[in-house]
């Protein structure tokens, strides 16, 4: 069963900008992406780890 069917695309977490913000390297592109949970998640957010990003339109970031 398929619930939503969202364009998920694939890019390398570069750093957390902020609380909200974290910078996202895709196709070549630094892109900012928002995050949604404000914790700290150190042991997620790891310079070069690969991470998965829905693009959207409009707003202060691109995923």
């Amino acid at each position: 069963m398929i619930l939503l069917r969202l364009p998920i695309v694939e890019g390398e977490f570069i750093e957390r900008a902020n609380r909200f913000v974290g910078l996202v390297r895709m196709d070549g592109e630094t892109k900012r992406a928002l995050i949604t949970n404000t914790g700290r998640l150190e042991e997620f957010m790891i310079r070069g780890k690969r991470c998965f990003c829905i693009p959207k339109q409009g707003g202060k970031t691109d995923l």
